[in-house]
């Protein structure tokens, strides 16, 4: 499609001529003879460039730039490029038409139309790449408001789920505590009166009786462990952790209790501690609940003596070592001991009881600490267990 120009000016020879040149240069050309009539064709036809006049009768080039650029509300009108044709005694007219943003201007008479061609050729250049860079602005908007609503669409989503998922965490949590209620009071029962049976086996001398009540007793503290570490799963609440300084003494002492009150023997617990070591600034609850579950762990795939050392070594951290001469791990097998619900092979899975989430959880509580775990292991020679304790964790 041919490019268009309107011709505005009064003057019939100059329209005539301008007119034929450019139509030689393949140009589709309009004219109008006064103000009035360009501003009417510029509403009408919006043509691809304008030559105006600055002097004419009825209404002046500065007005019909006035009234292009100020009064109407089409954008398509205000964008078309427009050049002004004044004489050469016009120059105040010129720089008052440049302000009013005309594209460009030409001297009358036009003595080398190379120059007008010029002129022509650059206002539509510069007009065709102003519509490109508006239709890249408004695609790069639409896509923008397009992406906006995917983006709120995925928002809404992820809150939405995001809902669902707490709810279904909340019913995990209160079922999680009904169970445990419901678990642990016959299981405390039954260890009760288990209790009860084996002093009275004791005192009767039937030794048939407590190898039985021993075996009940075993099972119900396992099974007690097993509940406890489902709740451990889901029991840090950071509201509730407690850090207060305390000596290696101190955690190791309520280590021994609470082995003394389960199902291992605590004779089969060596326990190793090194002279001066400095306080610990930690949660005492996730401390010693982790060094049992290692505890656990050790005694569970080892039928000697567990040994548990602690020491100050150089960075001015306390490491506590829990080793067993049990089992062992394979060393491909080494990354993935601290997984949940990990365990060892079915052959082992079979002889060895045990719920995979003891050596999860331990890691968890440590970190919660400010700790680290680590192992060291080497199949049918033995396990360490390694926790690094800084000093000073909070």
């Amino acid at each position: 499609m041919a490019t268009t120009i309107l011709l505005i000016d009064d003057e019939e020879n100059f329209r005539k001529s301008i007119q034929y040149f450019l139509e030689d240069l393949d140009y589709s050309v309009i004219t109008a003879e006064n103000g009035e009539l360009g501003v009417q064709r510029i509403i009408d036809d919006l043509p691809d460039l304008v030559l105006l006049d600055l002097c004419m009768p009825v209404m002046s080039g500065l007005a019909v730039l006035e009234k292009i650029h100020h009064s109407s509300n089409n954008p398509a009108v205000k964008n078309i490029p427009i050049i002004v044709v004044s004489g050469n005694g016009m120059m105040d007219d010129v720089v008052k038409a440049l302000r009013c943003r005309a594209f460009d201007f030409i001297t009358k008479p036009i003595t080398d139309f190379v120059v007008l061609e010029h002129a022509i050729t650059k206002a539509i250049q510069h007009t065709k790449l102003l519509k490109e860079n508006q239709q890249y602005q408004q695609h790069l908007e639409e896509e923008i408001a397009k992406r906006t609503r995917r983006l709120n669409e995925t928002f809404d989503m992820l809150v939405s789920e995001k809902a669902r998922t707490d709810q279904a965490l909340d019913c995990k949590m209160r079922f999680l505590c009904n169970m445990n209620h419901e678990f642990r009071t016959p299981i405390n029962i039954i260890l009760g009166y288990a209790e009860f049976l084996h002093e009275n086996a004791i005192e009767d001398g039937n030794e048939e009786s407590i190898d039985d009540i021993l075996k009940i007793k075993h099972q119900s503290h396992h099974l007690l462990t097993m509940v406890s570490g489902m709740m451990d799963q889901i029991d840090i609440d950071p509201d509730r952790l407690k850090f207060e300084s305390y000596t290696i003494n101190q955690i190791i002492s309520q280590v021994k209790t609470e082995i003394d009150d389960g199902e291992h023997d605590a004779q089969r617990l060596n326990i190793d501690l090194a002279d001066d070591l400095p306080s610990v600034n930690v949660d005492a609850s996730l401390l010693v609940r982790a060094i049992l579950r290692l505890i656990d762990n050790a005694m569970r795939f080892s039928q000697e003596q567990v040994s548990l050392s602690a020491k100050l070594i150089k960075n001015g951290n306390i490491i506590i070592d829990i080793e067993d001469k049990g089992i062992g791990i394979a060393e491909n097998e080494l990354d993935n001991v601290f997984s949940p619900l990990y365990q060892v092979d079915d052959s082992m899975t079979r002889k060895h009881d045990g719920s995979g989430i003891g050596l999860s959880i331990a890691k968890q509580y440590i970190a919660v600490i400010g700790g680290s775990i680590s192992v060291k292991s080497e199949l049918a020679k033995g396990s360490v267990f390694s926790l690094t304790i800084p000093v000073s964790c909070y």
